[in-house]
């Protein structure tokens, strides 16, 4: 859609577009259409919830920083090359000293030594998110 017009404001939110006079300006309902296609895309992209992983949790030490049924995020060991982006990774990811799970999927996203990869369907089975959960965040403690 084109619009014309001055940028008021530029912020994580997006752009705060005051309306050039006399240029044509987008219908309300294109605008209120646009925003819920974007407000869809966004909840669908995070349909699985995420466990959120920190490096060292107690006495456990992971490379993983979240994990999902449907993706992962972890960080790179120091001797291993960073895969590129779009790039197919398969192998198993250890957890820790015992657990090593093995992964499919591509890589989305590769920002100095963390990889964010899409797993391919159909993702990770309930039975590892669960031993996820169990394992670094145990009962009692919050998430």
């Amino acid at each position: 859609m084109t619009i014309a017009g001055t940028i008021a404001r530029i912020d994580r939110a997006g752009l705060a577009v005051i309306p050039a006079p006399g240029e044509p300006w987008p219908d309300p309902a294109v605008i209120d259409a646009e925003r819920a296609a974007l407000a869809t895309t966004k909840r669908e992209r995070r349909a699985a919830p995420r466990l959120p992983l920190s490096a060292r949790l107690g006495d456990t030490t992971t490379p993983l920083r979240d994990v999902s049924a449907t993706g992962l995020r972890y960080l790179l060991a120091p001797s291993d090359p960073a895969p590129p982006t779009g790039s197919m990774v398969e192998g198993g990811l250890r957890l820790d000293a015992d657990t090593v799970i093995e992964v499919r999927g591509t890589v989305v996203r590769q920002v100095g030594r963390e990889v964010a990869l899409a797993l391919d369907p159909p993702g990770l089975a309930p039975e590892v998110i669960d031993l996820v959960r169990r394992r670094f965040f145990p009962e009692g403690a919050a998430g």
